[in-house]
């Protein structure tokens, strides 16, 4: 099944398109250029215009939009544009799985959960101490070349690496950090408090008792970078250690 356009009367891809076109330049080696600011704007407007397959799932959309705009020739049109982002899309698709490790970390102690779990396919590992040595490196590296702005991860928080396979780097960061918060979703049921008061505090202060490191970083199986970068949580605010009272029976490996 193809991306399509949402049939509703209050999209217009058209005029979305048009706007993209006035700060486009068509390279005549191929592909495209944007300059100006309008062009933030109507990125997030023309993905909510479409209505992506189920395949799909695994694949950034806003990469696949942002690539399907580049290969467009010299005329946008609506048409056009569907037929670049479709085929974006099924070279996607055609692209074998990797495997990735991303690094992170969480307000929680290890020794209060186990040490290994499987959610949606993805293999969570909470470790008592450090990174493997292996990754150590590659990360610091990341972290000193790409200085994020937002604080180190605090020391207390235990480290996680997720194990996951993916079809790029971005679609494996994605896939990686939804299992993960999956599984704090359920920890935060079990320790958020079912009320709360906040005098003078931001609205936007977070809530949830366990919260994730300030930088995750993507690794490939041996240690090396995955890619030239590093994530981060733009908003951190540092969490107190959550401490788990142990259910008979947590200790070992658990899957959902």
């Amino acid at each position: 099944m193809p991306i399509k356009w949402k049939r509703s009367p209050r999209f217009k891809p058209s005029v979305i398109l048009q706007k993209i076109d006035s700060v486009r330049t068509v390279n005549p080696q191929g592909g495209a250029s944007f300059s100006g600011f309008e062009l933030e704007d109507c990125l997030p407007a023309l993905e909510s215009m479409l209505e992506f397959p189920a395949v799909a799932a695994e694949v950034d959309a806003s990469t696949l939009v942002w690539r399907g705009l580049a290969k467009v020739g010299k005329d946008l049109t609506p048409g056009s544009f569907l037929a670049a982002v479709n085929k974006e899309l099924s070279d996607r698709l055609a692209t074998k799985e990797q495997a990735y490790t991303l690094l992170t970390a969480i307000s929680l102690r290890s020794q209060d959960v186990p040490k290994r779990l499987v959610i949606t396919g993805t293999e969570v590992r909470v470790l008592s101490g450090t990174y493997p040595a292996r990754f150590r490196r590659s990360r610091d590296t990341l972290l000193r070349e790409h200085r994020v702005p937002t604080p180190p991860t605090p020391a207390h928080y235990s480290r996680v690496i997720v194990k996951v396979k993916a079809k790029s780097p971005t679609a494996a960061v994605n896939k990686g950090l939804r299992a993960l918060d999956i599984q704090r979703a359920l920890w935060c049921l079990m320790g958020n408090p079912r009320m709360q008061l906040a005098f003078g505090r931001s609205p936007f202060s977070p809530i949830n008792v366990v919260r994730l490191g300030s930088q995750h970083t993507l690794h490939l199986p041996t240690g090396e970078a995955a890619t030239d970068g590093a994530w981060f949580e733009p908003a951190f605010s540092e969490a107190a250690l959550f401490r788990i009272d142990k259910p008979c029976g947590f200790n070992g490996s658990s899957k959902h």
